[in-house]
C-alpha cells in the first residue's frame, strides 16, 4: 500500500496522506486505518450528495417565480449580481426586467450596449432614470438612438438625463420623438437646443413638466413655441439659463398657472 497506492489529489485524502508510509502493508492497523478512510470518505461523499439536492432544490423553482423573486431586489447591481449565477437564473432577471416600470441606472457605470440591451428587455417600463451621478458614465447619443427604438419607449411617462454632458439633440430628438406618453422629462445639464424644445414640442403633447437647468444652447423661442403647443405643461425649471428680462412675464401671458423656476440674477436685462 504505502510502495503502490496513490491517493486521489483531493483535499480529503490531506490529513491522511502522512500514514501512508509508516504503516506495514497488511499489518492490522493498516487494514483498520483503510476501513477508517472508507468510512470518513462515505460520509464526505453522503455530505455532498446532500449539498447537490439542496441545489437542485433550487433549480426546481420556475423562472416565473425567480423573476418574481428578483423584483424585489432593488439595485441594478443585485440583479446582475443574480443574473451572472446560471443561465436559468439569467432568464429569471430578464423576465423580471420585462414586468419593471421603473428604472434607475443613476449611478452605474454603464454604456450605451449595456442601457439599449437592458431597456429593450424591460417591455413594461414607464420611468427610466439614467441621471449622471457616476463621472465615469459612458452613455452617449447614440445609446439614446439605441433605446428609442424599445418597444417601452411609447409608454414612457417619465424619463432623466440629468447631468448628461454627452447628449446632445442627435440623441435627445430621436427619443422624445417616440415617447408619445412623456409627461416628465428632466435635461437639465445636457447639450440640447431649440431644435430638441421643437421635437419635444410636437412629440409629447400631455408634458406636465420639464427640467432645463444650465441649457445654455436653449434660447427663449424654443421655450415659447414649448408652452405654447404643450397646453398641460404646468412646471419649467429654466434655472441657469440667460434669458430676456421679460421672459417670465411672456411665459405667464401664455400659460399664467405655468409654474417657472428660473434665477433672475442670470437674466439679460
Amino acid at each position: 500500500m504505502g510502495n503502490g497506492f496513490r491517493p486521489p489529489p483531493n483535499t480529503w485524502w490531506k490529513p491522511y496522506r502522512l500514514a501512508f508510509p509508516i504503516l506495514p502493508p497488511g499489518s492490522p492497523a493498516a487494514a483498520l486505518f483503510i476501513i477508517f478512510v472508507l468510512e470518513d470518505v462515505s460520509a464526505k461523499i453522503e455530505e455532498m450528495g446532500k449539498e447537490e439536492e439542496e441545489e437542485a432544490e433550487i433549480e426546481r423553482l420556475p423562472v416565473d417565480i425567480l423573476a418574481c423573486i428578483f423584483s424585489f431586489l432593488p439595485s441594478f447591481i443585485e440583479l446582475a449580481q443574480a443574473s451572472s449565477v446560471c443561465r436559468k437564473w439569467r432568464r429569471g432577471v430578464e423576465q423580471s426586467l420585462a414586468q419593471k416600470e421603473r428604472l434607475s441606472l443613476s449611478g452605474f457605470n454603464v454604456d450605451d450596449e449595456i442601457l439599449a440591451r437592458i431597456v429593450h428587455s424591460a417591455y413594461g417600463l414607464k420611468e427610466l432614470d439614467i441621471s449622471r451621478s457616476c463621472w465615469r458614465c459612458k452613455i452617449t447619443d447614440e445609446g439614446l438612438f439605441m433605446i428609442s427604438l424599445a418597444k417601452c419607449i411609447g409608454n414612457l411617462t417619465y424619463i432623466s438625463m440629468w447631468g448628461m454632458a454627452r447628449i446632445t439633440d442627435r440623441g435627445v430628438i430621436p427619443l422624445v420623438s417616440e415617447a408619445t406618453s412623456l409627461r416628465h422629462l428632466n435635461v437639465g445639464g445636457t447639450f440640447i437646443t431649440d431644435e430638441s424644445l421643437f421635437a419635444i414640442a410636437n412629440s409629447c403633447p400631455h408634458l406636465k413638466a420639464i427640467v432645463l437647468w444650465c441649457c445654455r444652447h436653449v434660447t427663449a423661442t424654443g421655450l415659447i413655441l414649448l408652452v405654447n403647443k404643450c397646453r398641460e405643461l404646468e412646471s419649467i425649471n429654466v434655472w441657469g439659463m440667460r434669458l430676456p428680462g421679460n421672459f417670465v412675464l411672456e411665459l405667464h401671458s401664455i400659460s399664467p398657472a405655468l409654474q417657472i423656476n428660473h434665477n433672475i440674477s442670470t437674466q439679460i436685462p
